[in-house]
């Protein structure tokens, strides 16, 4: 890249780090884009919840509003989109350490 051509944009807000579950492998792209740092959140049970990865998946019918855990098996919950859903596989809650997908699906139990 040719320095002389480089040029600066404003800071990434915080609220442009929050999920929007409207579409799946959107929110997937973001989680992918802000990873590790700033990191895409969302909020699960009124808690913040850190994305570090996830993935997009296609799911033939409805699995509740979006925002809501659709699914805690396999590895990782399933969050639902209002296209699609997100499987979280790495995740950083509120106050605690980074964890897998997994993890924090017991956790939810």
């Amino acid at each position: 890249q040719d320095p002389s051509a480089a040029t600066y944009t404003r800071p990434i807000t915080k609220e442009e780090t929050r999920l929007r579950l409207d579409d799946a492998p959107s929110a997937a792209n973001l989680v992918r884009a802000l990873s590790p740092r700033p990191a895409a959140w969302l909020e699960l049970g009124g808690r913040r919840i850190k994305v570090l990865r996830a993935r997009a998946e296609d799911v033939k019918q409805p699995t509740g509003a979006p925002g809501s855990v659709s699914s805690l098996e396999g590895d990782g919950p399933l969050i639902a989109c209002a296209a699609g859903a997100l499987r979280l596989l790495r995740v950083v809650p509120e106050g605690k350490p980074p964890m897998s997908g997994a993890e924090f699906a017991r956790s939810l139990r």
